[in-house]
């Protein structure tokens, strides 16, 4: 779990956070995007990520050690467009030591059965599909579906050592050929909601 500290400043553009026992200074600066270059950019700056578009990745989005960032679907679709399985086939990649939530403004919180129309898609891979977790993961909302794999969780891979937290979203119409067409769970997973 994370502790974020900040103070009474409310133009401050950045947090400080302890995760683990690292400190890391986060952006609470929202960032539009609309774009997989945009996106990548992002990424890499730790941003609070709010998507305007829905965007189409060539390749899979890795949130590299010690990056700290949210996704905000916005009601868009995050797509990989894949039909055969590829080595790094998935959408979302989140590397040991790092963090990601996903977020989707685009949800009702008045109607608890509604989880937003944002959309992660398309992964096809051998092992684990749309999001491949060593790190953290936190998914409120959006929904996963239509990922293929051959083993490992079409839609979360939840590798060993690492935590997924799923408080809200939907997954569904996920396909593996061996084992966990939803979720592969070799660390620690918490499903609230």
């Amino acid at each position: 779990p994370a502790t974020v500290f900040t103070d009474d400043n409310e133009d401050d553009d950045a947090k400080i956070m302890l995760l683990d026992t690292e400190v890391y200074l986060i952006s609470t600066k929202e960032v539009n995007v609309a774009s997989y270059t945009q996106l990548m950019a992002a990424v890499i700056n730790n941003a609070n990520i709010k998507l305007t578009a829905d965007i189409t990745l060539s390749q899979e989005v890795t949130i590299q050690n010690n990056k700290i960032v949210t996704i905000d679907l916005n009601g868009h679709t995050l797509n990989r467009n894949l039909t055969t399985a590829t080595d790094k086939g998935h959408v979302l990649t989140v590397a040991s030591g790092s963090q990601l939530t996903i977020n989707d403004s685009s949800d009702n919180p008045d109607t608890p059965e509604y989880d937003g129309t944002g959309v992660i898609k398309g992964a096809y891979t051998a092992n684990g599909g749309a999001i491949d977790n060593a790190g953290t993961l936190i998914f409120n909302a959006g929904t996963i579906k239509t990922h293929q794999c051959t083993d490992k969780g079409a839609a979360i891979w939840n590798r060993s050592g690492a935590t997924a937290t799923i408080t809200g979203g939907v997954v569904t119409g996920n396909t593996s050929t061996n084992n966990g067409a939803a979720i592969w769970n070799e660390g620690t997973l918490c499903m609230q909601g």
